[in-house]
């Protein structure tokens, strides 16, 4: 889902929406941090940024079920 050319709202929506398919619920809004911004982005209603090619993403989530919380990320390098 993560490569270049792909919106980083898509990014969030998708990874929210995978979450509630298997019975979770987001902890927290999706970030995503391209390059040198922090992994603390998150893509507001109408964004345009897209991941670039030859960019180090970041995307940081949580999710929350049975009254646990996780808290992610993970790094991709292209």
């Amino acid at each position: 889902m993560v490569k270049p050319g792909v919106s980083s709202l898509r990014i969030c929506d998708e990874l929210e929406q995978k979450m509630r398919d298997h019975g979770g619920k987001p902890a927290f809004p999706v970030n995503v941090g391209i390059n040198e911004v922090a992994a603390h982005y998150t893509s507001p209603p109408g964004d345009t940024l897209t991941i670039p090619s030859g960019c180090l993403a970041k995307m940081d989530y949580g999710v929350q079920g049975d009254g646990y919380v996780n808290d992610t990320s993970y790094t991709v390098c292209f």
